[in-house]
C-alpha cells in the first residue's frame, strides 16, 4: 500500500476485522421473532404428549390442500422470551443507568433454540435445520464470558454438536453425515469430487447438505421435548432462557418441491454466518478495495468535499460529455433517453469504476421518485456491451470458454467449461435488504425488455433454449451449428459500436465547440487584450531603439569634439615644445658664451697693467650673465607652459577613451533594443494572428452548434447553461414558479444533454446487438453449454457436493453470469447463494436501498465484489436495532471499531468516496 507503512496497514487490517467482528456479535446476539401460536393461520404450539401437524387425528388434517400441493412443517423447538435474553445480557454486561439507559419496549416476542423443516410425512428434510445463534451466544455470554477473547468463536462446531443430536432422533443414533445405505435417494445425493483441491469452502460456516433429502423416521412430540431439554443443556441456557415450549408453522407447497427444502431457517441475525468468515479473511489480509473502502476508518483524512454540481455548469457537462457516456444504454420504447441525474450518476460510476483494474465503491444519493431502475438498466446495458467487445474480438466462439473444471455427484459427471478471464468481471448482483424491493428493482428491470430480447430472462428458459438447440443441431445430422449466426452477430455488434462511435464522435465535436463557446468571447477579449499589451510593448521597444541610436549619434558627435580638441591640444604642447626648444638652445649658448667670455678675458698682469680692461671685461660679462638670467626664465617659463599643455592634452585624450567606451556601450544597447524590437514586433503579429485566429474558432464554432441544434434540437445545451443564474444558491421553494432558463429548474434536472434521439436509438441498438452476440454463444456451442449449465445449475441450486473447491464454484457462476447478466436476491440470502465465492469473485453489486440497511448486511456481498454501488440517500432513517445499548456499546469496547460504525450502510459508504446524486436536486 503506498504511502502506507507495514504497521500502520496491519493496524487498519486488524481494525477492519474487528469492525466486522463486532457486527458479527450484533447478528448473532440480534434473536429473529418466532410467529405466535395461531391456529387459524396453521401456527400450533404442541405438547410433550400432544399431536404433531403431521400426525393422523391432528386438526389440521380436517383441511384440505390445494391441487397439487402438499403440506410441509416449520418447528421450533425450545420457544422462550426474548425479554429474557435482554435480562440475561443485561446481568452479565450491566445496566445502563444513564440518561437514555436501556428502556427498550422492542425486546417483546419470542425466539427458538433451532428450528426445521419437516415434510407431510415428518421426516426431517435435511438441508433445513438451523441453530439459534443468539441462544448460543447467550451461553457463550455466562460461560466463559466476555473475559475470554475467544468467547464467540466455535459456533459452526457447536452446530454440528446440536444437529447430531437431532439426527439421532431422525436417523436412529446414524452420525451426522453417515451414509445410508437404506436411503434410495442417497446414491444421487453423495458426490465425490476428482481433483479437490482439500478446500471445503463451506466448511467455516453452517454445516452442509446432509447425505439424503429427508429423515429416516417421522418425529413425534416426546422426541422434540427430549431434544428440546437436551439442547438446552448443550448450549446452556437451560435456567436462562427457559426454553419450554415446541411450536410448529404449516404451510403448502407444491408437491414437486416436497422433498427439496427451501434452506436453513434463520434464528438470529441472516448475515452473522458470512461475517465470521469475512472478520477471518480481513484478518488475513484477503479484502478487496470495495470493502476496504467501505471499512475505511473515520480517522483517515477526507480525500475532499463532496462535489456539488450546482454552481459549476462547465464540470456538469464535462461530466455528461458524449464521449464519456457508455456506448450502450437500455432501449427505451419513447427513445426517450435518461434525465440529467441519472445519466451523470451512470457516467460517472462507469468511468471511476469500469476497466479491468476497476474497483472500489461509491455511494450515489437516490432520492425518492428518481428512477434509480434506469440507472441499474444502463449500467447492465454498458457491462453487457462491454463483454459484448471482448466477444467480438474473439476469433472464435469456442475461444469464449476456458479449461474445464469436472466433478462427480453421484452416478452424473459434470463438466463446467468457464469463460475465459477477459469475460469476466461483469458480473453484476443486485441485493438489498428488502426481498419486496429486489422483486421490485428485478421487475422493473425485465419488463422493458420482455418479447424483445428476453432470451437471457432467466436461468432455466436459457437452458430449455440451449437444449432445444442442441437437439435441434442433432437432428441435422450433427452439421456444426451457428457458424454463420456468429459471423453476424460479431458483424452486426462491430456495425452498431462504429455507428456508435462516430456519432459520440460528431456530438463530442460539438460539445468541445460548446465548451469553447461557453468562453469565446472572453477568449478572443483575452486574445485582443494580449495582442494590445503585446504591440504597446513593440512601440515601446521602437522608442527605446530611436533613443538607443540618438545616444549612439550624440556620444559619437561627442568623441569626434573630444578627438579634435585632443588634437588641438596636441598641437599646442607641439609648439610648446618647439618654444621650450629655442628658450633651451638660446640658454645654452648664452652660457656659452659666458664661458668663452671668461675664458677670453686679460691674464692678471694685464689686469694689474690695465685697468680699464679689467672693467670693461667684467662689464661685458655681466651682460653676458643677465642674457643667460633672462633666457633661463624664458626656458622655464616654455617648459611649465608646455608641461600645462601636456596635462591639458593628457586630460584630452581621458576624455577621448571615455567617450569610446561611452560609444561601445551605447553600440551595444542599441543592438540590445533592436533585438528587443524585433521580438516584441514578431510577438504583435503573434498576437494579431492568435486573436484574428480566436475570432474565427469563435466564428466557426458557432457555426457548429448552430448546425448541431439544427440538427439535434434540444439535446444541444442552451444558453441556461451559460453563466451563473440570478438566483444561484437560492433554494427552491415549493409553489414558487420556476425560474425560466434557470439550472435548478424541471427542465433542466429532466434534460440529456447530447442524447438525441438517434444517438440515444443507436446506443440502445448496440446494446441489444450486444444480447444478440450473446445469445449467439450457445446456439454457436449448444453442446458444451448445455453440459456447462447442467453442472452450474446444481452449483446455484444448492445441490452440489460439498468440497468443490472455490475455483469450480466460481466457474459455474461466471458460466452463469456469461449468460445471465444479473442475479438480484435480498442480503440475507448472498451468503447461501453464494457459497463458496471468495473476495472479489463478482464483478458489480449494487446495494439498493441502502439507506435502510443496517451496515453490517452489506459486508458480505463487498467482501465479494471488486465494485460496488451504494443506493440509498443517507439522510433516510438509520435502521433499528434490538439490542440493548448497554449490549452495543460494550461489544465496541470489547471489539474496539468506532461508535459511527452502527450508521446506515448508505451513511458508511458515503464516507471515503465520492457521491453523486441520480436526482434532483443536483447538489448533497
Amino acid at each position: 500500500m503506498a504511502g502506507v507503512s507495514v504497521d500502520q496497514e496491519g493496524a487498519e487490517r486488524a481494525g477492519r476485522a474487528a469492525t466486522v467482528g463486532y457486527w458479527r456479535a450484533v447478528e448473532l446476539f440480534t434473536a429473529q421473532r418466532v410467529e405466535q401460536a395461531d391456529p387459524g393461520r396453521g401456527v400450533h404450539d404442541v405438547g410433550a404428549d400432544g399431536l404433531l401437524p403431521w400426525e393422523s387425528g391432528h386438526p389440521l388434517w380436517q383441511r384440505r390442500t390445494g391441487s397439487g400441493m402438499v403440506r410441509r412443517h416449520t418447528v421450533y423447538l425450545g420457544i422462550h422470551q426474548l425479554s429474557r435474553v435482554r435480562d440475561t445480557l443485561a446481568a452479565v454486561f450491566g445496566e445502563d443507568d444513564g440518561p437514555g439507559g436501556d428502556f427498550d419496549g422492542r425486546q417483546g416476542g419470542q425466539g427458538a433454540l433451532l428450528a426445521f423443516t419437516v415434510n407431510e410425512a415428518g421426516l426431517l428434510l435435511r438441508q433445513s435445520p438451523a441453530l439459534s445463534g443468539c441462544a448460543w451466544a447467550v451461553g457463550r455470554a455466562l460461560h466463559p464470558g466476555p473475559a475470554d477473547p475467544r468467547w464467540l468463536e466455535g459456533f459452526a462446531e457447536a452446530e454440528r454438536r446440536c444437529l447430531a443430536t437431532l439426527l439421532e432422533l431422525t436417523d436412529s443414533g446414524s452420525p451426522m453425515g453417515a451414509d445410508d445405505s437404506d436411503d434410495p435417494d442417497q446414491s444421487d445425493a453423495t458426490a465425490a469430487v476428482d481433483d479437490t483441491d482439500g478446500t471445503d469452502d463451506a466448511a467455516a460456516g453452517r454445516p452442509q447438505p446432509l447425505s439424503g433429502p429427508v429423515g429416516g423416521k417421522p418425529l413425534a412430540a416426546a422426541d422434540l421435548a427430549a431434544l428440546t431439554s437436551r439442547l438446552a443443556g448443550q448450549l446452556g441456557v437451560a435456567e436462562a432462557l427457559l426454553p419450554d415450549a415446541v411450536r410448529v408453522r404449516s404451510y403448502q407447497v407444491p408437491a414437486a418441491r416436497a422433498q427439496q427444502a427451501d434452506g436453513p431457517q434463520f434464528l438470529d441475525g441472516a448475515v452473522a454466518a458470512q461475517l465470521g468468515r469475512v472478520a477471518e479473511a480481513l484478518a488475513e489480509g484477503r479484502a478487496g478495495q470495495a470493502l476496504a473502502e467501505y471499512l475505511c476508518p473515520q480517522a483517515r483524512p477526507d480525500p475532499g468535499p463532496r462535489a456539488g454540481w450546482r454552481g459549476q455548469p462547465q464540470a456538469l457537462l464535462d461530466a455528461l460529455a458524449p464521449a464519456g457516456a457508455p456506448p450502450g444504454r437500455w432501449p427505451s420504447r419513447t427513445g426517450h433517453p435518461p434525465a440529467l441525474g441519472q445519466q451523470l450518476a451512470v457516467n460517472t460510476v462507469l468511468r471511476t469504476l469500469s476497466g479491468p483494474g476497476g474497483r472500489g465503491l461509491y455511494a450515489v444519493d437516490e432520492p425518492p421518485g428518481s428512477g434509480t431502475a434506469a440507472l441499474l438498466r444502463d449500467l447492465v446495458a454498458a457491462q453487457v456491451v462491454a463483454r459484448a467487445e471482448q466477444l467480438a474480438a474473439l476469433a472464435r466462439p469456442r475461444d469464449a470458454f476456458a479449461a474445464p473444471v469436472t466433478w462427480t455427484s453421484g452416478r452424473r459427471r459434470h463438466t463446467v467449461h468457464p469463460p475465459v478471464p477477459e469475460l469476466c468481471g461483469f458480473e453484476i448482483v443486485v441485493a438489498s435488504a428488502d426481498g419486496g424491493a429486489v422483486e421490485h428493482r428485478t421487475a422493473a428491470i425485465e419488463a422493458p425488455w420482455r418479447g424483445g430480447a428476453d432470451h437471457l430472462a432467466g436461468p432455466a428458459s436459457l437452458l430449455l433454449e440451449v437444449e432445444a438447440r442442441a437437439a435441434a443441431a442433432a437432428d441435422g445430422g450433427g452439421t456444426a451449428p451457428g457458424g454463420a449466426t456468429w459471423t453476424e452477430a460479431v458483424r452486426a455488434f462491430t456495425a452498431a459500436r462504429e455507428r456508435v462511435r462516430r456519432l459520440a464522435a460528431e456530438r463530442q465535436q460539438a460539445a468541445d465547440a460548446l465548451t469553447r463557446a461557453h468562453a469565446a468571447d472572453a477568449a478572443v477579449h483575452a486574445a485582443r487584450t494580449a495582442c494590445q499589451e503585446v504591440r504597446r510593448d513593440a512601440a515601446a521597444a521602437e522608442r527605446e531603439v530611436r533613443a538607443a541610436d540618438a545616444a549612439h549619434a550624440r556620444i559619437e558627435q561627442q568623441l569626434r569634439q573630444d578627438q579634435e580638441e585632443a588634437r588641438q591640444a596636441g598641437d599646442r604642447v607641439g609648439a610648446a615644445e618647439l618654444d621650450s626648444a629655442r628658450a633651451r638652445g638660446l640658454c645654452e649658448a648664452g652660457l656659452r658664451d659666458l664661458r668663452a667670455h671668461d675664458d677670453a678675458g686679460p691674464g692678471g698682469l694685464r689686469r694689474l697693467l690695465d685697468r680699464g680692461a679689467s672693467a670693461r671685461h667684467l662689464g661685458a660679462r655681466q651682460l653676458l650673465a643677465e642674457a643667460v638670467r633672462r633666457r633661463e626664465g624664458s626656458r622655464q617659463r616654455a617648459e611649465e607652459h608646455r608641461g600645462h599643455l601636456q596635462e591639458a592634452l593628457d586630460q584630452a585624450l581621458q576624455q577621448q577613451y571615455r567617450r569610446q567606451d561611452q560609444l561601445a556601450e551605447a553600440e551595444r544597447e542599441r543592438a540590445r533594443a533592436r533585438r528587443r524590437c524585433t521580438a516584441a514586433q514578431a510577438a504583435a503579429r503573434c498576437a494579431g494572428q492568435e486573436e484574428a485566429a480566436r475570432r474565427d474558432s469563435r466564428e466557426a464554432d458557432r457555426g457548429i452548434l448552430a448546425r448541431a441544434r439544427r440538427q439535434w434540437g434540444e439535446a444541444v445545451p442552451g444558453p441556461q447553461w451559460e453563466g451563473e443564474p440570478e438566483w444561484e444558491g437560492e433554494p427552491e421553494r415549493e409553489g414558487e414558479p420556476e425560474r425560466e432558463g434557470g439550472r435548478g429548474s424541471a427542465g433542466l434536472r429532466e434534460s440529456a444533454p447530447w442524447m438525441d434521439q438517434e444517438f440515444s436509438s443507436a446506443r440502445g441498438e448496440l446494446f441489444l446487438a450486444a444480447l444478440d452476440l450473446h445469445r449467439a454463444l450457445p446456439v454457436c456451442e449448444p453442446e458444451l453449454v448445455r453440459r456447462s449449465l447442467l453442472g452450474a445449475m446444481e452449483v446455484v441450486g444448492g445441490s452440489a457436493p460439498a468440497g468443490l473447491g472455490e475455483h469450480r464454484i466460481t466457474a459455474c457462476w461466471r458460466l452463469l453470469f456469461l449468460l445471465v447478466p444479473v442475479v438480484s436476491a435480498p442480503f440475507a440470502a448472498l451468503d447461501r447463494l453464494f457459497a463458496g465465492l471468495g473476495p472479489e469473485a463478482l464483478g458489480w453489486l449494487v446495494a439498493d436501498q441502502a439507506g435502510q440497511a443496517a451496515p453490517q448486511q452489506v459486508v458480505g456481498a463487498l467482501w465479494r465484489s471488486r465494485r460496488a454501488i451504494a443506493l440509498g440517500g443517507p439522510l433516510r432513517p438509520e435502521p433499528v436495532a434490538d439490542l440493548p445499548r448497554t449490549v452495543q456499546r460494550r461489544l465496541r469496547e470489547h471489539f474496539g471499531p468506532a461508535p459511527e460504525r452502527r450508521a446506515a450502510a448508505a451513511r458508511v459508504a458515503d464516507r471515503p468516496p465520492p457521491t453523486v446524486s441520480s436526482g434532483a436536486p443536483l447538489t448533497w
